[in-house]
């Protein structure tokens, strides 16, 4: 966004309005949460929401004029993975549509909600005979479900612009799974993230990564076993093959041994 540039036009004259960058994120935040409607058209919902039991967090979450969810996530560089996330945010928000329903009823009220209803009943008018009836307040223009194809084509065409390799929006499950067991997460947590039934299909799924994550452990506990220093090993080396002399094997020689062993035997330990 450093090349976007806004102007201030007066007289028609438009000069250019300099912008500034704030102390970190949570500054920028606050202040779009305070005046999303009149800065975007978004109504306010709720700031650092929760999506289900596997802590993933929508910075901003608003609600358009067409009843559809708005997700603002704020970054200070430009990455790749802030679309996937927002996307995975979106797909999760489609999957508990009820818990979202029931979270503008209970910011925007009951009224809104009303609203809502009859902006869909003259959707339905306009449709017809062509409507879908779903029970549901937020669908597509017709009434039908929203369709989880309609994100995957949204990813895909994301994909390509951002000139990326090809991958399946569904990759990134498995992606993101990889990587939170690289990263050291109990094998419980991915399998309650990706709300697998028993964490034996997610061991039985990623058994590859599980299996070179053993690997890697086990040179870990090899680097943790205590090892002599070179020069010890070279000193107890040096001794272990000096040749050994017989008692009394050389003139002058005045050692004795109490032991038994005869004049010019040689003792070994």
């Amino acid at each position: 966004m450093s090349n976007l540039k806004v102007f201030r036009v007066r007289g028609g004259q438009a000069t250019e309005v300099p912008g500034a960058a704030v102390g970190v994120e949570v500054e920028l935040q606050r202040l779009i949460e305070a005046n999303m409607e009149a800065m975007l058209g978004i109504r306010f919902l709720a700031t650092e929401y929760r999506t289900g039991h596997h802590g993933g967090r929508i910075d901003s979450l608003g609600l358009d004029e067409n009843g559809t969810p708005v997700v603002v996530e704020y970054k200070r560089n430009r990455d790749q993975n802030v679309i996937s996330q927002v996307l995975s945010y979106l797909w999760w928000l489609h999957d508990h549509h009820h818990e979202f329903e029931s979270l503008v009823r209970e910011q925007l009220g009951v009224e809104f909600i009303e609203l809502r209803r009859i902006a869909q009943e003259e959707e339905k008018r306009k449709w017809g005979d062509a409507w879908k009836d779903t029970g549901r307040i937020f669908t597509e223009e017709d009434g039908s479900l929203l369709h989880p194809g309609r994100i995957s084509d949204l990813f895909d065409r994301l994909v390509a612009e951002a000139d990326l390799p090809p991958i399946r929006l569904h990759d990134l499950r498995h992606g993101a799974a990889t990587l939170m067991l690289a990263a050291g997460v109990d094998i419980k947590v991915v399998s309650e993230t990706l709300e697998h039934s028993d964490s034996r299909i997610t061991r039985d799924i990623y058994q590859s990564v599980l299996d070179d994550l053993a690997h890697a452990a086990a040179a870990a506990v090899v680097k943790l076993v205590p090892r002599a220093p070179r020069a010890v090993r070279s000193a107890i080396e040096q001794h272990a093959a000096r040749p050994t002399a017989p008692i009394k094997a050389t003139s002058g020689c005045t050692c004795s041994c109490t032991c038994g062993a005869a004049d010019r035997q040689t003792l070994t330990a």
